[in-house]
């Protein structure tokens, strides 16, 4: 897939923006300054092929819904796409000619396949970044490229794999430095417990008896003291409900002290106080209901009283609603008075020139003269009529003067075209000469470059002896694969011959040390056997089960002399048993390691002849192999003494051939390239001498010379070809405007028969003009409306004087009832008695809506009186009960017995907690238990007692511990098995250490077998992809470098080297950052190409790759990217100079590189930018 046009609409910075790729091939190189939009122009292709993102920033301008993206896409297959693509959560693809078909993102599916976003910007985008970040892995071969060097080591992947689980499971069994992880020192510690617990797992007599004794005291003493704890702890809970009771008991002799000082009270019974208070509150409570209940009904008896004024207006209610009416009626005759005799005289204005006209006065009715309406209505159409019949005769008049003249002046250009010969036209085409010059220096220059590479090739033709390309050709030579496998094949035989002497020289110094060692083993150990052990165990068990069967018999006898003498016999047995165990192991280990020592020497002595016959067998091979392999190319040994040699002469050899294939084919296409300019430049002279230029010129004045003449000869040919059609309109239109004059003069008379009745019968004379015919009827138009309108405000004045007489009658009637007096004005007395009447209105109102309130307020009075009267009753009663003289010495004798209750029930109270927290006790019987004694006096004696109880259960707690432990010691005495058990651990330890040291042997020899394995692989199985990265490589470092190959270092870990011209190998670590640099460009450029190969290529974008070369090396990686473009479309974009400076150097010299220049954005503003020259 190629981009041939990509059209930016508003996004980012950019308002508009054209970038024109022609047909998409080969390199492109954008360049502009810095806020030129290189980075949204980067940002925009990545968007319109996998959509814009959610949260892009690039609609932060113009807006995220104004985003567009358009682009010319031609496939490989031949297909061309033009889409344009906007923001959106779905369906955001449309064909560019119409936005509002949209389309699927599968429509690219065929250019795109499985690639994504990620994917595409890690494989087909790199910038300065990224390839400073690649060299610098490459000195460790990891991250993208050190993938990219294990699948070019010929798939060792899972070889890898299994070196690094090889290496991960040695380190867990054994290394020199101790660890507690590694398996080996685990057995070895297990080994060692084993052995000392085995020694340890024994007990005697007087330790057993020892063991009981204690055992017995302990739980003697653990009985004692929780008898002590017991008795103390009832002890404490007594004293602590003495504690807490004595509060209490000075609380209730407190209030038994206050119930006695009320004593003279006690014939009133219980609650009275509270009876008495209640009626006395109800007493209160009911007088002050009573006196707010009168004063109430007082206040609103006052408010429902008629006042004597508004009884007077209420009487004559009928004639002051009459007044009232004719009041208003009068005052809307006067408002209207001056607006009436504004339109009266205005009428009277309008109808005096008709009055005039007829010679009457200014009051006159105008009703019998007024003329028919229809004899009006045919002298205003007939009017109108003679003036549009002027106005149309005068423009028409006008145009056919205008006519003339135009035709006239048309003919007259029309001759001086036709003398010039333009009315012939011309069809050869201007574009088709303006890339002439241009297209004939290119081929001038394309020619000039062939002959300087044939020049360069004859130069490496005679370096060679002066062969000839045929006899180059025909040279007997071995093809680049098979001096590849040869080069491998001897590669190999050397790494393995260094190989087989690094590890004869290790067995030697082996073998040194093993001698010494089985020396020194066979001059040591002991006479012990297997049966001297069996025998020693066999009197430690007999000892044993006599000693167990007198421990555990209950009746036995046996003298404790005599079971001293068992226990000094059973230690010394077992001592004896111990002592030749160890001794029989320690020669069995002996015996074993000079055995493993015997086997080894052995070994030693196998390898080393195995070795030294190997290597002979190595260099014999070696020389036979290059023997037969150049025996059939006998001719090139002069120039390959080596294999290295053969190497670089076969690839010169074949640089050589294919480069004079290309200079060959390339003159082939130059020649059919060169018949389509010859042809355009016959036809450009001929032209020539046609338009009359001069065809000796240099050929680009001569082509611009022709081209401007063909641009003026087609002007004026097709201004002739408008002048024809514009002439043929013009006569159309003359002879339309003649007709319509001829219809105008008809129309005439027809309007002259018709005018002279209606004017007469107007009254005016036949020779009256139009306009005041017109005006005149026009006026007897608008005369009956008038005269209607005069008589409509007669009627009015007529009802005004009435009603102002009817007022008046009225007043003067009710003057006489009503005070204060109305004012003279007959209005304004209608205004003020309108007033009054509603004041009295309202307040009428107002009384109404009081006289329910009265009525509730006079029924509260008459209950509230009923109310007290009954409290006073009850107040009276409770005197005389009480001998109380007043109510106020009653309320004093209520609060009294109110304090007597109250120290009552809290007297109550207090004696039933108290018998709650004695446990039913009674005071006297508690005042006798605690005899004299204070609160702090018990607080002290609880808190000796705490410290007590803390002591004992610290004593008891280290009784039971010490029992637990005798009781524990005992078990394991009668039942032992931690002897055996340990020997089992022992003996398992020792199994588990052989099993390592086997296990550890067999790692060590796989892993040395997958790395011979390894080398022979990749030696066999070079990938193809590093072979053209090598390739990229030795273009971009102006053959300083040959090719790359790839090797496993000292820790198996794959790193890349760099092959020169003389064979020599340069590491990664030896060379310099900018090269570094070129070999991670070289293996990125080999992937894509790998790429492109399987699939639809895509375009490769780089973003100022080269800021961090210099000039050589810029310059020759700009020809590694030109060769790479053959592949798949190269977009280079950056802001140096210098590097346009490069490109346009590349592209004068004939390399197809497309130079565009970006404009700097210096505002939000439209842009269009095209391909430099």
């Amino acid at each position: 897939m190629r981009i041939s046009e990509l059209r930016i609409i508003r996004y980012g910075a950019i308002a508009a923006l054209d970038l024109n790729f022609g047909d998409g091939n080969g390199l492109h190189v954008i360049h502009g300054p810095n806020e030129a939009g290189k980075s949204t122009c980067l940002s925009a292709i990545s968007d319109f092929l996998f959509g814009v993102t959610h949260n892009s920033q690039a609609g932060a301008v113009f807006g995220n819904d104004q985003i567009r993206l358009e682009a010319r896409l031609l496939l490989a297959d031949g297909q061309e796409l033009a889409l344009r693509r906007r923001k959106g959560r779905t369906r955001t693809l449309s064909m560019a000619d119409d936005a509002n078909s949209a389309v699927s993102d599968s429509l690219l599916a065929p250019a795109l396949g499985a690639m994504t976003r990620e994917r595409f910007a890690a494989l087909f985008g790199l910038n300065d970044e990224t390839l400073r970040t690649g060299g610098m892995d490459l000195l460790k071969a990891n991250g993208d490229i050190g993938r990219l060097i294990v699948e070019a080591g010929g798939g060792l992947r899972a070889l890898m794999a299994r070196l690094e689980e090889i290496d991960t499971r040695h380190h867990q069994l054994f290394a020199p430095r101790r660890a507690g992880e590694r398996e080996f020192y685990q057995a070895v510690d297990a080994f060692g417990a084993a052995q000392k617990t085995l020694k340890d797992a024994s007990l005697g007599h007087d330790a057993y008896t020892q063991h009981c004794r204690l055992r017995d005291e302990a739980h003697q003493q653990k009985t004692d003291i929780s008898q002590n704890l017991a008795e103390l702890r009832r002890l404490r809970t007594r004293l602590e409900r003495l504690a807490a009771a004595l509060p209490q008991m000075h609380e209730i002799s407190v209030l038994e002290t206050e119930l006695a000082a009320l004593a003279p009270l006690a014939d009133l019974p219980a609650g009275m106080g509270a009876s008495i208070t209640s009626v006395l509150d109800a007493c209160a409570t009911a007088h002050t209901r009573h006196v707010a209940a009168v004063e109430q009904a007082a206040r609103l008896g006052q408010q429902i009283t008629v006042p004597p004024d508004e009884a007077a207006l209420d009487a004559m209610r009928d004639t002051i609603t009459r007044t009232i009416h004719l009041g208003h009626e009068v005052q809307r005759h006067q408002a209207l008075a001056a607006a009436h005799e504004e339109k009266r005289r205005a009428i009277n204005a309008s109808l005096a020139s008709l009055r005039q006209r007829l010679g009457r006065g200014a009051d006159s009715d105008l009703r019998q003269f007024m003329p028919d309406r229809a004899v009006l209505d045919t002298i205003r159409r007939l009017a109108d009529a003679r003036v549009q019949w002027e106005s149309q005769h005068d423009n028409l008049n006008q145009q056919l003067a205008r006519t003339e003249q135009a035709m006239a002046r048309t003919q007259a250009r029309l001759d001086s075209l036709r003398a010039a010969g333009r009315d012939l036209p011309v069809h050869e085409d201007a574009p088709a000469l303006a890339a002439l010059p241009t297209e004939m220096k290119r081929l001038e220059l394309r020619a000039d470059r062939l002959d300087q590479r044939q020049a360069s090739l004859d130069a490496r033709l005679a370096a060679l002896g002066g062969m000839t390309v045929e006899e180059l050709r025909h040279l007997p030579c071995p093809g680049p694969d098979a001096v590849r496998r040869q080069a491998e094949c001897q590669h190999a035989l050397r790494s393995e011959h260094e190989q087989l002497a690094s590890r004869l020289a290790a067995a030697r110094e082996q073998l040194t040390t093993l001698h010494p060692e089985r020396a020194r083993l066979e001059q040591t150990g002991s006479a012990v056997t297997p049966q001297m052990l069996a025998t020693a165990r066999a009197a430690r068990d007999g000892l044993w089960r006599d000693i167990r069967s007198a421990y555990l018999d209950p009746a036995t006898s046996t003298p404790a002399a005599t079971r001293q003498l068992q226990a000094t016999a059973l230690d010394a047995a077992m001592d004896r048993a111990d002592t030749l165990s160890t001794q029989l192991m320690a020669e069995a280990d002996r015996i074993a390691r000079i055995e493993a020592l015997r086997h080894a020497i052995s070994e030693c002595d196998d390898k080393i002849a195995f070795f030294t016959r190997h290597q002979t067998h190595l260099n014999e091979q070696m020389a036979c192999q290059w023997r037969e392999f150049m025996a059939p190319f006998a001719a090139l040994l002069p120039h390959a003494a080596t294999v290295e040699a053969l190497e670089s002469f076969v690839r010169l050899r074949a640089d050589i051939l294919t480069e004079a294939s290309q200079i060959a084919h390339e003159r082939t296409l130059l020649a059919e390239e060169r018949i389509h300019p010859d042809t355009v430049h016959e036809t450009m002279l001929r032209l020539a001498r046609q338009l009359g230029v001069d065809p000796d010129q240099p050929l680009a004045a001569c082509v611009a010379a022709v081209t401007a003449a063909l641009r003026v000869h087609a002007a004026e040919h097709a201004e002739y070809g408008n002048l024809k059609r514009e002439l043929d309109d013009l006569r159309a239109t003359r002879t339309l405007q003649r007709t319509q004059a001829a219809e105008l003069d008809t129309a005439r008379q027809v309007w002259e028969g018709q005018w002279t009745p209606a004017i007469q019968a107007l009254g005016l004379p036949a020779d009256a003009p139009p306009a005041l015919a017109c005006d005149l009827a026009a006026e007897w138009g608008a005369a009956p409306a008038h005269i209607e309108r005069l008589s409509e405000l007669d009627e009015a004045a007529l009802q005004a004087r009435q009603a102002m007489a009817a007022l008046a009658q009225v007043l003067e009637d009710i003057r006489l009832h009503i005070s204060p007096a109305l004012p003279h004005d007959a209005v304004a007395a209608a205004q003020a008695l309108e007033q009054r009447w509603q004041a009295a209105q309202t307040n009428q109102t107002q009384r109404e809506a009081l006289r329910p309130e009265y009525d509730q307020a006079a029924r509260h009075a008459r209950e509230s009186e009923a109310a007290l009267t009954c409290a006073q009753a009850e107040v009276a009663a409770l005197q005389a009960r009480t001998q109380a003289d007043s109510p106020h010495a009653l309320a004093q004798l209520a609060q009294r017995l109110a304090r007597r209750d109250a120290l009552a029930d809290s007297h109550a109270q207090a004696l039933h907690t108290l018998s709650r927290m004695a446990e039913g006790q009674t005071p006297a019987e508690l005042d006798r238990e605690i005899d004299g004694r204070d609160l702090p006096e018990l607080t002290a004696e609880i808190a000796r007692i705490d410290d007590r109880l803390k002591e004992l259960e610290q004593l008891r707690d280290n009784a039971v511990r010490a029992e637990q432990r005798e009781e524990t010691a005992l078990r394991a005495f009668e039942n032992n098995t931690e002897a055996p058990q340990a020997a089992a651990r022992r003996e398992a330890a020792i199994t588990r250490l052989h099993q390592i040291v086997a296990e550890y042997a067999e790692l060590t020899l796989a892993r040395n077998l997958i790395a011979s394995a390894i080398d022979r692989v990749r030696a066999e199985e070079q990938d193809p992809l590093v072979t053209r990265a090598g390739q990229f490589l030795s273009l971009a470092t102006q053959g300083a470098f040959t090719g790359i190959r790839t090797e496993l270092d000292a820790r198996n870990d794959p790193v890349v080297q760099g092959m020169r011209h003389d064979g020599s190998i340069v590491p990664v670590t030896a060379m310099s950052a900018g090269t570094r640099d070129q070999m991670f460009l070289a293996f990125r450029l080999a992937s894509v190409e790998t790429y492109c190969r399987s699939t639809e290529p895509l375009p490769f974008i780089a973003d100022d790759l080269l800021v961090q070369f210099d000039d050589a090396r810029t310059r020759s990686t700009l020809r590694a990217l030109a060769d790479f473009a053959r592949t798949t479309q190269v977009l280079l974009f950056t802001h140096h100079d210098s590097i346009r400076d490069m490109a346009r150097a590349l592209q004068a010299g004939g390399t197809p590189v497309n130079l565009i220049e970006l404009p700097r954005i210096t505002a939000p503003g439209p842009a269009a930018v095209a391909a430099a020259p």
